[in-house]
């Protein structure tokens, strides 16, 4: 993360900041896979 550079937006509610991570796909980790059939899809729809 040294060289991390998020983009920041003003959006007229406040900042919005994002920065680019590299993982791997949730399915992979097996902790998660016994807890449901589709991780990712899982954990996007409680980011919304």
């Amino acid at each position: 993360m040294d060289n991390c550079k998020p983009t920041v937006l003003w959006t007229g509610n406040g900042y919005h900041i994002y920065i680019v991570l590299e993982t791997r796909p949730l399915e992979l980790i097996k902790e998660l896979k016994e807890l449901s059939n589709e991780p990712s899809n899982k954990f996007l729809k409680f980011g919304e």
